[in-house]
C-alpha cells in the first residue's frame, strides 16, 4: 500500500497492481501529415490522482515533437532526455484523474514512409500514485485507416481486393493522391486517383510481399496495409 501526499499535504491511500494499467493506444492514433499523435488513458479500480511513465522509441523512425493535454487538470509536464533517448511524463496537480478518458496525446514527428508499430516503442514503464503498475501498448490494426480526424471520410475510401494478385480496386470520393510504400520506407508507386472513375492500381509488377498504402486528401491523409500475392 503506498500512502502519497499533495502540496497542500493532503494524503490518502491506495492499492496500486498489476491489473491498474496505464495504456498507450496505437490503435487510435491520429496522424496528421507528418505527426503521430498517441494516446494515453489509464484504467484502475483504485482513486487514482498521479499518472507517471516513461518510454523509449525508434529513433530512426519517430522524433519526440509536444504534448497534446486533454485533461488539464492533471497537469502534466512531458520531457525528453538525448543522454537516455527517454521520453518521461509526470503530473503535478493531484487532483481524480478519471479512467478510460483520453490524458494526452504524445506527439512525434514521423520521420519514415513505413508503418508505425508496437515494437517501435520500447521500455514502457508507468506509475499510478507513484507505484509501479502494467504499461500496455495497444497494437494497430493494419487493415483499418489511420486518420487525421477524418474517419467518416476515410472510412468512404474502398480498397479491394486484399490480398491482391494483378489488379488493386480503389474508389474514392474525392480526387485522391496515392503513394505505395514497401514495407522499407521505399515508394515504388504513386497515381492519381479521379473520385468520378476510380481507379484500377496494377500491382502485377510488385513483388509479393507487404505494402503501405497511402491516400492524400483535401480533407486529410490515410494509411492502408495491403499485401500483394502470387
Amino acid at each position: 500500500m503506498s500512502v502519497f501526499c499533495s502540496k497542500a499535504g493532503q494524503a490518502g491511500t491506495s492499492v496500486i497492481n498489476q491489473f491498474d494499467t496505464v495504456y498507450y493506444d496505437l490503435r487510435n492514433a491520429v496522424i496528421t501529415g507528418n505527426y503521430l499523435e498517441l494516446p494515453v488513458f489509464i484504467k484502475s479500480d483504485d482513486l487514482i490522482n498521479s499518472v507517471d511513465f516513461s518510454m523509449k522509441f525508434d529513433l530512426l523512425k519517430l522524433s519526440y515533437d509536444s504534448l497534446v493535454v486533454l485533461y488539464p487538470s492533471m497537469s502534466p509536464l512531458a520531457s525528453y532526455n538525448t543522454n537516455d533517448s527517454t521520453l518521461r511524463l509526470t503530473s503535478f496537480d493531484l487532483q481524480q484523474i478519471p479512467n478510460e478518458v483520453i490524458l494526452v496525446r504524445v506527439r512525434f514527428k514521423v520521420l519514415t514512409a513505413s508503418q508505425i508499430k508496437d515494437t517501435d516503442f520500447s521500455a514502457l514503464t508507468a506509475l499510478l500514485n507513484g507505484d509501479p503498475c502494467t504499461p500496455f501498448m495497444i497494437r494497430a490494426n493494419p487493415s483499418t485507416w489511420i486518420d487525421d480526424g477524418n474517419a467518416e471520410q476515410n472510412q468512404c475510401i474502398h480498397l479491394f481486393p486484399n490480398p491482391a494478385n494483378g489488379i488493386l480496386n480503389l474508389s474514392c470520393p474525392v480526387n485522391t493522391m496515392i503513394q505505395i510504400y514497401n514495407m522499407n520506407g521505399q515508394s515504388v508507386k504513386e497515381i492519381q486517383v479521379d473520385s468520378l472513375s476510380g481507379s484500377m492500381i496494377k500491382v502485377e509488377d510488385l513483388p509479393k510481399g507487404e505494402y503501405l498504402l497511402r491516400a492524400i486528401t483535401p480533407f486529410g491523409n490515410g494509411v492502408r496495409k495491403f499485401t500483394v500475392m502470387r
